[in-house]
């Protein structure tokens, strides 16, 4: 029988990215305009999971998260659309189930920002001293030795934290993975925080997950 986190509250994640992206906006005017110091931009510009390149000027990569390593089609049509009007006309897939964007306009960020807010994606704390994007195993869901589909908990694990002030300003960038059973494709183990599914035995002999 599968069974389903308990979410205690469900937060507005859309409204709050929206309010990000204002402040970004505003603070990248101010920065461009010699009012805000570099080391000041540099940690707003890794909060919204931004890093400067080491060609000089004004190019950024920016980091999306996929929590869980899962995307839509609308997604997916969404990215190829932003490799070809914000960068070089394709991405990276990275390690920890994000995709990345190099040569992006410093200015022009915040509508892409805005882009992927639209189709319920982010950029967020994909940066710096944060808790960084929560993975699960790339089987989840289709795996048939899991004990079960471990996506919804990696899901919630996200929702919780991002902007979440325990998560901000960590001594160093923290790492989450699920798996769904002891094979552990999702290298739970090499993570900072890793949950592993497994089940137990119920007094009436029925098992549980």
């Amino acid at each position: 029988m599968g069974i389903a986190p308990v979410i205690a509250q469900t937060r507005s994640l859309y409204k709050e990215q929206q309010a990000d992206i204002e402040r970004f906006e505003v603070a990248i005017a101010q920065y461009l305009a010699g009012e805000i110091e570099e080391d000041v931009f540099r940690v707003i510009r890794l909060n919204n999971g931004v890093y400067g390149q080491r060609q000089g000027g004004t190019n950024q990569m920016v980091r999306i998260k996929l929590p869980a390593g899962t995307i839509t089609p609308e997604q997916l049509e969404l990215m190829a659309k932003l490799s070809t009007e914000y960068s070089r006309g394709w991405g990276h897939i990275t390690t920890r189930q994000n995709i990345q964007f190099h040569f992006v306009e410093l200015t022009k960020m915040p509508a892409l920002l805005r882009e992927i807010a639209e189709v319920g994606l982010t950029s967020r704390e994909a940066c710096g001293d944060t808790v960084r994007n929560v993975m699960a195993c790339h089987l989840a869901g289709a795996c048939p030795h899991e004990k079960l589909d471990v996506t919804p908990w990696a899901e919630a694990t996200f929702r919780h934290f991002v902007r979440n002030p325990l998560g901000q300003r960590l001594p160093r960038k923290f790492k989450v993975n699920f798996s769904g059973c002891s094979t552990d494709c999702g290298q739970a183990m090499f993570n900072d925080f890793g949950v592993v599914a497994t089940s137990r035995t119920n007094e009436d002999g029925t098992v549980e997950p």
